[in-house]
């Protein structure tokens, strides 16, 4: 089972490899993996 900080920065390095992209904000990742901004920013 994995934490929910282990899950959060997976979502957010799945988003990133996927983005089309070659820049992402934490804003645009915390949105999209609907993720808490506040906690993506500490997970980057």
């Amino acid at each position: 089972m994995l934490s929910r900080t282990a899950e959060y920065a997976l979502r957010a390095i799945v988003h990133v490899a996927t983005s089309p992209k070659s820049h992402c904000t934490a804003a645009a990742i915390a949105e999209q993996t609907k993720v808490p901004s506040g906690y993506i920013s500490k997970v980057l």
